[in-house]
């Protein structure tokens, strides 16, 4: 609990960091509506990221068990879930914008992603169990030799 309390608090500063440096460089000084508005959009989008990338996903990838296929579907799924919430938060015009061709190719787009993603860890993870077994199993031949 203690690790998902920290890794929520480090996204949500990082996110509202990194807003804070976009907004100064993309925003004009002439900004329609109030600043109030923009900071409780700030502290929105950075409890989304934060709920998602600093709990969800740590949670998703360390505690579920299910196959690759459902675990792919998933994660894609609550990441683009996730995504529609935080554009309604910077542009409320932009999901009228989606269609269902820019959904399925968003949903196409973040499977094959988490696939990838989801190879490379396994293979990164195998090699280091390979690692620890080899060590294990050299240290049994010196304690038998």
């Amino acid at each position: 609990m203690k690790k998902y309390l920290s890794a929520f608090f480090q996204t949500f500063t990082v996110t509202i960091f990194l807003e804070g440096i976009f907004l100064l460089i993309f925003i004009p000084t002439t900004v329609e509506g109030s600043y109030t508005v923009f900071l409780f959009r700030m502290i929105g989008i950075a409890v989304l990221y934060a709920l998602f990338y600093g709990v969800g996903y740590p949670f998703v990838w360390e505690h579920l068990v299910m196959s690759r296929i459902k675990f792919v579907i998933v994660a894609a799924v609550s990441s683009v879930c996730f995504f529609f919430p935080i554009i309604f938060l910077i542009y409320m015009g932009i999901p009228s914008f989606m269609t269902p061709q820019i959904l399925s190719i968003m949903f196409i787009v973040t499977i094959i992603l988490h696939g990838v993603v989801l190879e490379m860890m396994s293979m990164i993870d195998n090699r280091k169990q390979v690692k620890e077994l080899n060590q294990l199993v050299l240290e049994a031949e010196k304690e038998i030799l």
